[in-house]
C-alpha cells in the first residue's frame, strides 16, 4: 500500500513532538497580507472579515497607531484587481532573464550532482550492511548459546530492515530526472519573449554537445 520509506516516516513522526498550530488568520483568504503597503505609513497592511447585515465582506487595512489611514479599509476586490493590473503591465528585462536562467541552471546542476553523490553514499551503506549481514550469519552457525543466536538472529533482522529501506531509496534516486528544458518551458511560454526563447535554444544545443 505505502512504500517502506513512507511507513518509517510515519513511524518517526508518530514519536516525535507535536508542532505548533499554525495561526488561523494566515491563509489564503487575503494572499498580499504583509506584502502591500500603506500609501501614507508605507507599513504592511494586514486585513480582516467584516461582519454587515447579512454576510462577511474582505477588506485590507493599515492597522499602525498613529497613521492618517489607521484603520481605512480597502475593498480585498479593489486592491487585488489592481495589482493584477499591474502585473499584466510588467515585463522583465533581458538581463534579468539571462541572470534567472543561469541561476535555475546552476541549482538544477547541483541537485543532479548531488543525488548522484547521495546514490554512491547510499551504495557503500548497502554494501557495509550485506558484509555486516554476512558475519553475523557466520556467527550463528558458530554459536552455541541460545540467547547468543537469538540475539544474532535480532540484529540480522534489523539490518535488513535498514536493507530494504536503503535499496528503496536508491530504486528512486535512479528513475529518470524531469528534464531541465521542460521544467522551464513552462516559463517560457508564461513570458512569451525572444531572449528567453533563444537561452532555451542556446541550452539544447549545448546538452546535445
Amino acid at each position: 500500500m505505502i512504500s517502506l520509506e513512507t511507513w518509517q516516516a510515519i513511524q518517526d513522526r508518530r514519536k516525535s513532538v507535536a508542532r505548533v498550530a499554525t495561526r488561523k488568520d494566515i491563509n489564503a483568504d487575503f494572499p498580499l497580507r504583509g506584502f502591500v503597503t500603506c500609501g501614507c505609513c508605507d507599513e504592511p497592511l494586514t486585513a480582516c472579515w467584516s461582519t454587515g447585515r447579512s454576510a462577511k465582506y474582505p477588506y485590507y487595512l493599515c492597522d499602525t497607531k498613529g497613521c492618517d489611514l489607521y484603520r481605512k479599509s480597502i475593498r480585498r476586490d479593489k486592491i487585488e484587481g489592481d495589482f493584477e493590473a499591474l502585473l499584466t503591465t510588467l515585463q522583465p528585462s533581458r538581463n534579468l532573464f539571462e541572470m534567472s536562467f543561469d541561476m535555475f541552471r546552476n541549482i538544477w546542476e547541483h541537485k543532479v550532482n548531488r543525488s548522484r553523490e547521495a546514490t554512491l553514499d547510499l551504495r557503500k551503506n548497502l554494501t557495509a550492511i550485506e558484509r555486516k549481514i554476512s558475519q553475523l550469519l557466520d556467527r550463528i552457525v558458530d554459536a552455541e548459546s541460545a540467547s547468543l543466536i537469538s540475539a544474532y538472529e535480532a540484529k540480522v533482522r534489523g539490518l535488513e530492515a535498514e536493507k530494504a529501506l536503503i535499496s528503496e531509496k536508491i530504486g528512486k534516486s535512479e528513475r529518470p530526472s524531469t528534464d531541465f528544458t521542460k521544467l522551464i518551458e513552462p516559463l517560457l511560454r508564461f513570458s512569451q519573449t525572444r531572449a528567453f526563447s533563444r537561452l532555451l535554444s542556446d541550452w539544447r544545443t549545448k546538452e546535445r554537445c
